[in-house]
């Protein structure tokens, strides 16, 4: 019998009035049923391991509830590079991990999944960090304050991943991200 993404078709060429069927052993899956956020990620069609070492290293998902679907804007390995190895290297302090999980927050649309074709030319939408993102439209080009979605819909079962060009910093787009490490109020 002929196999269909793990299921067997068990009988063949069943005549409708309206087509054929075919009957499987299993019930077929997007294959986004049972892929989560993390696994788009990894699989992503560039390098996002930058974003996952830094995910990993702050408290970004900290008190997020099982079950809670996200929409991330992913930056590339790329973005997070042209911050400079300084930086990266500072954000990455643990006396830094507040500057880094507001940074990061500001990647994740928190309880929403947004796909891009729901998206309006001039709409805002609000960051986990509470940073107001603008979008825009140009035809197929999407973007998020001055970050451009290069891949968009990436779907998963606990949300939608965006890859973008730019890492997005609060207030103007050239905002500087502190170099120095920031020791912890009390």
């Amino acid at each position: 019998s002929p196999n269909t993404e793990g299921a067997i078709v068990v009988q063949p060429d069943q005549t409708a009035s309206n087509g054929v069927a075919h009957v499987l052993d299993a019930v077929l899956l997007p294959a986004f049923w049972t892929t989560t956020i993390v696994d788009a990620a990894v699989g992503a069609p560039v390098s996002l391991s930058t974003l996952l070492e830094l995910v990993a290293s702050s408290d970004l998902l900290a008190g997020v509830p099982e079950g809670t679907v996200l929409t991330i804007l992913a930056p590339t390995n790329e973005a997070f590079s042209a911050l400079g190895n300084e930086t990266l290297t500072n954000l990455t302090d643990p006396m830094n991990n507040a500057t880094l999980t507001e940074i990061l927050s500001n990647h994740v649309l928190f309880n929403a999944t947004v796909p891009s074709e729901l998206l309006t030319d001039g709409e805002t939408v609000k960051a986990l960090s509470g940073l107001t993102l603008a979008v825009a439209i140009d035809g197929e080009k999407v973007m998020f304050n001055d970050a451009t979605v290069l891949y968009p819909d990436l779907l998963a079962n606990d949300g939608i991943l965006h890859v973008i060009d730019k890492v997005l910093l609060p207030g103007p787009p050239t905002a500087p991200v502190p170099t120095t490490p920031v020791a912890p109020t009390t």
